[in-house]
């Protein structure tokens, strides 16, 4: 499972005749978050190179506030140059906005199949407990956020020569009275999109943690405890025996391997004389 992805049902551990169509579906969404991160990425960039804008036309006015001659141009900080980088960051912003949505239409489909197919029920009822919105609605979600971040980034745009006509006549003030509320509106849309990515993910490694490891166990089907190989990676489905201690009642260290757990309660067990 991606970092910050999103998932509708348990990823397989095993292949099975459903294990394709899971694999098809985990698929489309990371290509749509990993997009959607790509583009989030292209726009801080944007905000930094701004940022260099500013810094280097603070350092033309120190520059020209100290010289005692006669203006040389050549010396001052060129502020156009980063100025053009903001823009040079975000050329392929509005196409990986574009295929993340496509991606995420194309996920809420498929993730409707699943349900009619029986499969991510549990998982998604732990989901929309953890996020307090059902999977629709978190892919909608980000879709909207999306096409949010892609009009901001369009507005923008918008103003690009008038920019560099500012810059090139000195018209600093200016300058900075066109572009202070398009540049601040980007960085909203952008912590939105972000915000709003990561509160899904939260939410979906807890569904995870709750129905793909322990919810259903004791029966042995796909929400099994996974055990895993740690040599190959290979995982199964294994069902608990019924002497075992529930995995809920056992405090497991971050990162710790699974495949250890049997061997901690052992010891366990052992000092304890039981």
């Amino acid at each position: 499972m991606g970092v910050l992805s999103l998932h509708n049902e348990c990823p397989p551990i095993d292949h099975g005749p459903t294990t394709d169509a899971i694999c098809r579906g985990l698929l489309l969404g990371e290509e749509g978050t990993s997009e959607m991160l790509r583009a989030i990425a292209e726009c801080v960039s944007a905000l930094a190179a701004m940022d260099d804008t500013v810094g280097s036309i603070i350092s033309a006015f120190a520059v020209e506030e100290n010289r005692s001659s006669e203006p040389q141009v050549e010396m001052l900080p060129n502020p156009s140059v980063s100025y053009a980088r903001v823009f040079d960051a975000l050329v392929p912003t509005t196409s990986r906005i574009n295929v993340a949505i496509i991606k995420y239409r194309s996920w809420l489909a498929y993730a409707q199949q699943a349900r009619h197919d029986g499969r991510g029920k549990d998982f998604t009822s732990a989901l929309e407990r953890e996020s307090g919105s059902d999977f629709n609605t978190l892919v909608t979600r980000r879709i909207e956020l999306l096409r949010k971040l892609g009009v901001r980034i369009k507005i923008l745009r918008e103003f690009k020569e008038s920019g560099f006509r500012m810059l090139c006549a000195y018209d600093y003030p200016s300058f900075f009275t066109l572009f202070m509320a398009p540049v601040r509106d980007v960085a909203i849309a952008v912590n939105d999109l972000y915000s709003e990515v990561v509160r899904g993910a939260l939410a979906s490694h807890q569904a995870f943690f709750q129905v793909c490891r322990l919810m259903g166990e004791e029966n042995g089907h796909e929400f099994g405890v996974t055990s895993y190989d740690l040599g190959r990676g290979a995982g199964k489905s294994v069902g608990r025996p019924e002497s075992e201690p529930a995995a809920s009642e056992v405090a497991v260290a971050p990162g710790a391997p699974i495949s250890g757990v049997n061997l901690e309660l052992q010891a366990s067990a052992h000092q304890s004389g039981t």
